[in-house]
């Protein structure tokens, strides 16, 4: 070392050799040169040099590999980048400040067999101008050790045996040197390099392509030929090189073939061709592979005796060059290597080369088959190609290949290698279906959808949707509708089709349209279930299936099915009718007596489909052996005919039941409103009905409610009959003439009456809001009666006159001219809330200023003009300048909320200048009004002393919010009734009154007192909490403590709750009736409240209530049922219960409903009708059970059950069914 640092001071005095050891080291120049002359050499660094930069999955800076305690070995095979990542570590360090020398120790170039390892590393360390030697004085050094494998077997050993040893012999040393995978030395941490993770693939595509975006890259290097080039990161260099010239290789062979030639012109110029290292390996692998391609006979010896490492390069390149790989096979299987490598080789060659001859590569498949392990999974990316050739050529064999395939392989490479073969579109389809198959043996979640997909693709998600619950939306998916509509058409197998469609019928959460393809590839047997299904689309193409094919024999039976849902029977109705060979099957449900009736009617419903509908619907209206209900049902489709008005008209007699003349009127009324000469006969057979006074009000009504009537003179004339005042006499008189009994005791209505007249009579009785349950509330005067049923029909009247009024103005002069007639004629029933809606706000005024001899007109009038818009200043204007008693009447219907000027006018209406009635009233209605800026004035009244104590105590109720000072002055000095109005305005004041002064006022013995004091402590909870609590617990008036505990019911908890059990349990109704909605409110769950419903000493009301809150918690309560049961309750309560019952669903609910309806012997009618009616409430919501009992009841023996469920009845058969109701009814 004669070259020394300016900087660095001589020591003389001490001997050479030990100056190094304690003055600061500089390193040789031989040493820096050394590393920067192999950088030099190497050709990549000159073509490439972003190179060096390259990440590695392990920290390559000298100072990270210095500072570990072990050596480090860098795994990988030949052209995995050892010898870059050698290169990296000593451009790092030439970049660095290091001190720590960096030694190439090269064994194939400086190994003497002759030496020792130590020997020869010494020799190394003074080549490089190192004194003191760094190993005989254990100085820190940095070993990079390459060619390891290149030695021969012997002189492996020996360097292995030095290098473990190096930590003892050299403690400050570190070593990094290259081996083959597999070698695995103590004392060494070892990291394979290969092959490289996605974010290294993604770091070094970035910056080995830079103009190429990295995101459309990588799924390139997913698959073959470029996924093997990950496992060598050299040829991941060489493409780098290449791609821009030649693009993108078919294979590896192709790859080097293009290296070579890129590498030739500058290995030719290269001064120093021994410097290349980086990429050396991979270049002399390649050659050797042309030299053996080239012989002209493979020598298995020299292949056996050839390293394993160099085996795995350059025989898959081998045979990817080779022109016949026969050979190249044969010499393999006779090289007498381990089955397991011989298999893996040739598993990599085929990946080299997977358009091989499908004779030679299937015996290759079946022998890696029959072994397994690693080599068949190595296979795996290339195997879609080898398969799609021998399926092309041998397609009997390719099935079972595959399936013994996939039974060796792992089971994610399994999964990749038939999703691969699924969206293969150039491999023959049995190979796809047989990949699909298998992918749902295995219950695989179906691949994401590509961009691009054929049929079978799309056909073979399909079949993997269904194999998961939640993958089933998939079959919804657009992309996927012609591949599911393949696997539907059968094209893909017979029991692929019916796999696929029993999955779609059985998920009801896919859409529609998607499970409505599943019927057509059904067989016959399996197609009731879906024409029952719960979605009309699925049911119509079930009947489509059926119609088309001809069986429509199996769309009648299904018809006639019991179990199935009345929905999907009556579109199979609607479907026969429709169809020329169902018109037989629909003609006989209608006209068979062996089938259920409420089959039967809906078919009746039906049949003016049918070419001879006609004559179909007059033999069952003319049949009298059949029920009423069937023939009322044949009279209300008649009104598809108008040429069957004469067929109608007979059965508009009162001889005949009132259901069908019910019907026959409503069929007539249809046919009259028509454009069709048989209308006028329609209208004139009705009008004159309308002329004879008729018992049965329903058939009145249905007859002036039809809307044929509107318009016509010869109407208006029959109608204006109905609200004269002989009318009702008339009708009394034929009540008399059709039942003498009727002018008797009540007891004997019905005795004397017959079918007929009993349904009528019964029926006028629950129409009119009458009873006649043992004796409880008797109407047993007739005129009393009729005069209801004339009301009745005078209100239907008056509103059919209305409408012929506003659709021919030119009657409307006539129509008025009625209505002035009937309002003042009072003596007989009007129905004022129909007269009075026809007339303006003004009109009506005047008839309220005109009416002073009828009182009922003038209260009704003046609640009219209050529901309009502008009655409030009509109704102000009309008692500003009226007469008291109307001022009064006008004034107490005045509703707020109320303008400044409607304030006003009250508050000059209170004045002293107005009568003292008016100014009551004016008060009462500005109390309503509760405006804060009436205080002043309203006070003002209350301060005069020369006021009345009655109209001041009134004003002072009307203050919104009175000063409390004043209040309390006036309750503590005025006697009643201004006191009490000071009490009640003491919750009303401006501030909140004296906590003191209530508390003493609430134990007043003057319970108005305690009462307003105990309000007044409610509006300030806050502080008077602990009062009210005392209150609770100690005052000993009921009626104050329940008023406290209301205002404590969110605070007080048990302690309310006990106070309203005990107003409840007092003997006085308004307490009872208060303490119920507070205890409802606070617990509605208490026990008490459903022990009200059972005790017989509770009053009714109190017993309606909590009935009445039962049903609102607990609806589907048993007690309610009971209730409706019990003949010991009362009706009212009965009924009530029974009307609760209607949301109430179940089968057993709906069989006591029945029979309540239907219960023989002296039933109520109230409680008879409560029952039908909750029935046909379940019946349009579209309950079949409710359905069934109805038609029961429809042909009972009482006459009046049977008239009211055949009505309702009736009207359940013309409401139109909405897919919502479909579903409920589906269930």
């Amino acid at each position: 070392m004669s070259e020394r640092s300016a900087k660095r001071p001589e020591l003389h005095f001490v001997p050479r050799a030990l100056r190094d050891i304690f003055l600061p080291r500089r390193l040789p120049r031989e040493v820096r040169s050394t590393i920067e002359q192999w950088l030099d050499a190497e050709p990549l660094h000159r073509v490439l040099p972003g190179a060096l930069d390259l990440p590695f999955a392990i920290d390559l800076e000298p100072a990270s590999i210095l500072a570990d305690t072990r050596h480090l070995a860098l795994l990988g095979p030949p052209a995995s980048g050892r010898s870059l990542a050698l290169a990296q570590i000593a451009h790092r360090w030439l970049a660095g400040q290091t001190t720590v020398p960096l030694i190439r120790l090269l064994l194939s170039e400086i190994d003497t067999p002759s030496l020792t390892p130590r020997a020869i590393v010494v020799r190394t360390l003074a080549r490089r101008n190192l004194a003191p030697n760094p190993l005989e004085h254990n100085l820190p050094c940095l070993l990079l050790v390459d060619d390891w494998e290149d030695l021969p077997l012997a002189r492996r050993s020996i360097w292995q045996r030095f290098l473990t040893s190096l930590s003892e012999r050299w403690p400050q040393a570190r070593a990094v040197i290259t081996l083959p995978p597999g070698e695995l030395w103590p004392g060494f941490r070892h990291h394979a390099l290969t092959p490289l993770p996605s974010e290294l693939l993604s770091s070094w595509l970035q910056a080995l392509f830079p103009h190429t975006d990295t995101q459309t890259l990588l799924p390139l290097f997913e698959r073959d030929p470029l996924i093997l080039l990950r496992e060598r990161p050299a040829e991941l260099i060489m493409l780098a090189l290449t791609q821009p010239l030649s693009g993108w290789p078919v294979s590896r062979a192709a790859l080097y073939e293009r290296i070579a030639a890129f590498a030739a012109p500058i290995l030719a110029t290269s001064n120093d061709q021994a410097g290349w290292r980086i990429g050396y390996s991979a270049y002399r692998a390649y050659q050797q592979a042309l030299t053996l391609a080239a012989q002209p006979q493979l020598d298995a010896t020299s292949i056996r005796n050839a390293g394993t490492q160099w085996r795995a390069l350059c025989l898959p390149l081998t045979f990817g060059i080779i022109p016949d790989p026969q050979p190249l096979i044969t010499a393999l299987a006779e090289a007498n290597i381990p089955t397991g490598e011989r298999l893996f080789l040739i598993a990599r060659a085929l990946r080299e080369r997977p358009r091989l001859d499908p004779a030679l590569s299937r015996p290759i498949l079946e022998e890696l088959c029959q072994y397994g392990g690693e080599a068949l999974n190595t296979l795996v990316p290339a195997l879609p190609i080898i398969l799609i050739d021998i399926g092309r050529t041998q397609p009997a064999q390719v099935n079972t290949l595959l399936e013994r395939i996939v039974g060796q392989l792992a089971p994610t490479a399994a999964i990749t290698l038939l999703t691969d073969l699924l969206d293969a579109g150039d491999a023959p389809p049995a190979l796809r279906w047989q990949a699909i198959d298998l992918l749902c043996q295995r219950r695989t979640l179906p691949p994401p959808l590509p961009p691009h997909t054929d049929l079978i693709g799309q056909a073979g998600r399909c079949l993997l949707a269904v194999v998961h619950n939640d993958t089933l939306s998939w079959l919804a998916h657009p992309s996927l509708q012609l591949g599911l509509r393949l696997l539907l058409s059968g094209a893909a197998g017979e029991e692929r089709q019916q796999t696929i469609a029993h999955h779609l019928l059985h998920h009801l959460d896919l859409p529609p349209s998607v499970r409505a393809l599943a019927p057509a590839a059904l067989p016959l047997a399996d197609l009731v279930q879906a024409a029952a299904d719960p979605m009309a689309e699925v049911r119509q193409a079930a009947r489509s299936v059926w119609l088309r094919s001809g069986h429509v024999d199996q769309l009648a039976r299904f018809v006639t099915q019991p179990h199935q849902p009345w929905v999907a029977r009556d579109e199979a109705l609607t479907d026969l009718a429709a169809h020329p060979a169902g018109a037989t099957f629909l003609a006989g449900f209608a006209l068979s007596q062996r089938l259920t009736l409420d089959l039967r009617l809906r078919a009746i419903r039906l049949l003016h489909r049918l070419s001879n509908g006609l004559s179909l619907l007059k033999r069952l209206l003319q049949t009298e052996t059949e029920p009423v209900i069937v023939r009322a049902a044949a009279a209300y489709q008649l009104t598809h005919y108008p040429q069957a008005v004469s067929v109608l008209t007979p059965f508009l007699s009162p001889h005949h039941p009132p259901l069908l003349r019910r019907a026959a009127g409503y069929a007539l009324g249809q046919i009259a409103a028509q454009n069709h000469p048989a209308a006028v006969a329609a209208r004139t057979a009705l009008i004159q009905h309308l002329h004879q006074p008729d018992i049965d009000t329903g058939f009145t009504i249905t007859i002036i409610t039809a809307p044929g009537l509107c318009g016509s003179r010869q109407a208006l004339s029959a109608l204006g009959h109905l609200i004269t005042p002989t009318f009702g006499v008339q009708l009394l008189d034929a009540w008399l003439s059709a039942l003498p009994a009727l002018i008797g005791p009540v007891e004997q209505w019905f005795q004397e009456a017959d079918d007929i007249r009993r349904a009528v009579l019964a029926d006028l009785f629950i129409t009119s809001g009458t009873t006649i349950d043992n004796g409880n509330n008797l109407l047993d005067r007739p005129s009393a009666l009729i005069a209801l049923q004339v009301l009745q029909i005078r209100s239907a009247a008056v509103r059919a006159i209305n409408l012929i009024g506003r659709q021919q103005p030119a009657l409307e002069p006539a129509v008025r001219a009625l209505f002035d007639v009937t309002l003042l004629d009072s003596s007989a029933p009007r129905p004022f809330a129909d007269l009075l809606g026809i007339y303006a706000t003004n009109d009506l005024v005047h008839i309220a200023r005109n009416a002073a001899d009828d009182p009922l007109l003038r209260s009704a009038a003046l609640n009219t003009i209050a529901e309009r818009p502008d009655g409030t200043q009509a109704l102000i204007q009309l008692a500003s300048q009226a007469d008291t008693n109307l001022a009064c009447a006008a004034l107490d219907q005045v509703r707020p909320p109320f303008s400044a000027e409607t304030i006003e006018i009250l508050l000059t209406m209170a004045g002293a200048e107005h009568s003292e009635p008016i100014r009551f009233m004016a008060l009462h209605v500005l109390g309503r009004g509760a405006d804060p800026s009436t205080t002043p004035q309203l006070m003002n009244i209350v301060n005069n002393d020369q006021e009345s104590p009655a109209l001041r105590a009134a004003a002072l109720d009307a203050v919104a919010s009175a000063p409390i000072d004043r209040v309390i002055e006036l309750m503590t000095t005025q006697p009643d009734p201004l006191r009490s109005a000071a009490l009640r305005a003491l919750s009303r004041s401006d501030r909140p009154a004296p906590i003191n002064l209530l508390h003493r006022m609430a134990f007043d013995a003057d319970r108005a007192c305690g009462l307003a004091a105990v309000n007044a402590l409610a509006t300030q909870i806050d502080t008077a909490a602990p009062i009210l609590m005392r209150i609770i617990r100690s005052h000993p008036d009921l009626t104050i403590r329940l008023a406290a505990a209301a205002a404590l019911r969110d605070m007080a908890g048990p302690e309310a709750v006990t106070v309203f059990v005990e107003g409840l349990l007092s003997p006085y109704p308004a307490l009872q009736t208060q303490a119920f909605a507070l205890l409802a409110a606070a617990d509605p769950q208490h026990p008490l409240l459903r022990q009200l419903i059972i005790d017989p000493k509770m009053p009714d009301i109190l017993r309606l209530l909590a009935l009445q809150h039962l049903c609102t918690v607990a609806p589907t309560d048993a007690m309610i049922r009971e209730i409706a049961c019990d003949t010991s309750t009362s009706e009212r309560l009965r009924c009530f219960a029974i009307r609760a019952l209607a949301q109430q669903t179940d089968k057993e609910t709906i069989a006591c409903l029945a029979q309540l309806a239907n219960e023989p012997g002296e039933q109520s009618l109230a409680i008879r009708y409560a029952a039908i009616t909750a029935l046909t409430q379940q019946c349009q919501d579209f309950n079949t059970c409710a359905r069934s009992a109805l038609t029961t009841l429809a042909t009972s023996p009482i006459p009046e059950v049977a008239l009211w469920a055949g009505t309702a009845l009736l009207d359940c058969l013309t409401l139109p069914i909405s897919v919502d109701a479909k579903d409920r009814l589906q269930g």
